[in-house]
């Protein structure tokens, strides 16, 4: 339930997947019929690896589709820092998962719901 990605630099992170990314992914990768070792690859031959400005081209497509402005990949993984904050993990287990060595770094990723403040600091206070 996870795999490695690979960021900036040639960074390499693994990434952890819950059980309906994971039943996708298999139900995606059922359907290749090619030997590219890459996760994601084009859908006509010679079925190269997706490169960065591809996936920013489709998930555009689907923002437009869905109606949502500003559909980008880094959204997403902003989203996501914001959303494990919110839900009670340690800042710097997120800052790990998005490999920041700051933890300055993984502030600046994450909105902060003011509520949840409010309710920690009574928890806490």
């Amino acid at each position: 339930m996870e795999c490695k990605v690979y960021g900036k630099g040639s960074k390499e992170r693994k990434v952890y997947l819950d059980e309906t990314s994971v039943l996708f992914l298999k139900e995606y990768l059922l359907k290749r019929d090619d030997d590219n070792p890459a996760l994601f690859v084009s859908i006509k031959k010679p079925y190269d690896r997706i490169q960065p400005a591809g996936i920013r081209a489709m998930l555009k497509k689907l923002g437009i589709k869905a109606d949502v402005d500003h559909v980008y990949p880094h959204k997403f993984r902003r989203t996501k820092a914001t959303n494990l904050i919110n839900h009670g993990m340690p800042i710097h287990e997120v800052a790990a998962i998005l490999g920041h060595n700051k933890l300055d770094t993984t502030m600046e990723y994450i909105a902060l719901d003011d509520k949840n403040v409010k309710y920690d600091y009574h928890k806490f206070a």
